[in-house]
């Protein structure tokens, strides 16, 4: 009879699914498709019409926002253009807009092969000056759900809260 010896490498990888999946079942990130949502806020000084020219300006991105190091639309910024950014220490980001509803939200969709993540951003003009930011993140797939969770959320609610802070500088 004969004897099956796994090579190293697939012990290796055996070994990271078998804690990748145990980090999954411990995070409670759960089966495939599971949707994990954050939602941060801000209210900053400004006006409506000065917050949308900025925050929609994609290419301009990069010259105040400390999160993107670059930023390209690919047409108007209306649903169905795509565009690409690239934030500060992460990946590049191919992503379309898929609603914009002027002066008040627009989302945007980003798929790629370890999962999906779905943006939406809404403005709201408040009395006195003040326009109410909010970001909506849903990140789905087991994977980027759990390096998400891991890694990146942290850091991300503290990017958002710097974007608008910085967006608050620009239109001041």
């Amino acid at each position: 009879m004969r004897r099956v010896m796994f090579h190293w490498k697939h012990r290796i990888w055996l070994a990271v699914t078998a804690a990748i999946m145990a980090v999954v079942a411990f995070l409670g990130a759960g089966p495939l498709g599971q949707t994990m949502e954050l939602y941060e806020h801000a209210t900053i000084s400004g006006e409506l019409d000065d917050v949308w020219r900025v925050a929609t300006d994609v290419a301009g991105w990069p010259q105040w926002d400390p999160h993107e190091e670059a930023g390209e639309i690919y047409g108007p910024f209306v649903a169905g253009t795509t565009a690409f950014s690239k934030p500060r220490g992460g990946p590049a980001a191919h992503w379309e807009l898929i609603e914009v509803t002027e002066h008040q939200s627009w989302s945007l969709i980003n798929t790629m092969r370890i999962g999906t993540l779905e943006v939406d951003n809404r403005y709201t003009q408040l009395p006195d000056g003040q326009v109410k930011c909010e970001k909506i993140m849903r990140v789905s797939g087991w994977i980027l759900t759990t390096l998400f969770k891991l890694h990146f959320e942290a850091a991300t609610r503290k990017d958002m809260q710097a974007t608008w802070a910085a967006l608050e500088r620009e239109i001041g």
